[in-house]
């Protein structure tokens, strides 16, 4: 059973605590990892996430994780 689960949301809606996953890495963010800026936005790792075409999105990962009371998603 695969138990992770990727959904691809918008720079502004990680928080610290979020896993995500850059290059195929899976990395958690901290408060320290997030920055804001008047001109770029919302960076991440200090990457800006802003290239030509537009805003990019990020893949914000969760895990499913079996219980005796069901699935709880972290």
């Amino acid at each position: 059973m695969e138990n992770i689960i990727r959904e691809v949301v918008s720079t502004s809606r990680i928080q610290a605590g979020d896993t995500i996953e850059i290059d195929g890495i899976l990395r958690t963010v901290s408060s320290k990892n997030i920055g804001k800026c008047d001109l770029f936005g919302v960076s991440i790792f200090g990457m800006t996430y802003f290239p030509k075409t537009g805003y990019q999105k990020v893949t914000r990962v969760k895990f499913a994780v079996p219980t005796s009371n069901g699935i709880v998603y972290r």
